[in-house]
């Protein structure tokens, strides 16, 4: 009986010690918690001066590639090296103006007609029927039309608004007028008070 005693004793003193581990593995005292976020700023800081320095590198070797052309006379082939930059210069440029297009299409036909079921749905759209005025902003006219047109083909693919509840569980009317009759233990001993 005892020795049950012992353990169940030695059982119960030994769980309030591995609660408290577990409560101390889970927590960062605050001191670490700086030490850690200033050791991370400053590896930011190191990481964005080896990028520059990696940036000016690549400048250097890059100027000093175009010296050593420059130098031996193969003028076309740096020619042709600047031409092609620029292509791909205007290439990436082109894409981000196709990208910037289509988002503010996207936002202006969501402001119109309201939230799509799924993000998915945009591919459904004709972006090519929401034209651009001449200063490049969007055709509000034609966005409008569209966008009612969608809205009568596509009725099913828009999120659904949730009803107000207007009823209570009992089926009474929660906009209903308030009930006569006492409202506080107040009211309903002053309503006593008077039978």
């Amino acid at each position: 009986m005892e020795n049950q005693n012992q353990e169940t004793v030695e059982n119960n003193s030994t769980q309030p010690e591995e609660v408290v581990e577990n409560n101390t593995n889970d927590s960062v005292s605050y001191e670490s918690h700086r030490k850690l976020l200033g050791q991370h700023k400053s590896s930011q800081a190191k990481l964005k001066e080896v990028e520059q320095q990696l940036a000016e590198l690549k400048a250097e070797k890059e100027a000093a590639l175009e010296a050593q052309l420059a130098e031996q006379g193969k003028w076309e082939e740096l020619a042709r090296k600047r031409e092609q930059e620029l292509n791909d210069f205007r290439a990436s440029m082109e894409a981000e103006k196709a990208a910037v297009l289509t988002a503010t299409k996207q936002l202006a036909f969501k402001e119109h007609v309201g939230e799509l079921a799924s993000p998915a749905y945009l591919n459904l759209v004709d972006w090519n029927s929401i034209p651009l005025t001449e200063d490049g902003k969007i055709d509000n006219a034609s966005l409008i039309e569209y966008g009612n047109r969608f809205k009568e083909e596509h009725a099913g693919l828009f999120k659904q608004k949730k009803a107000p509840l207007d009823k209570s569980p009992a089926g009474q009317s929660l906009k209903s007028k308030p009930q006569k009759g006492p409202q506080t233990m107040d009211d309903l001993k002053a309503l006593w008070a008077k039978k």
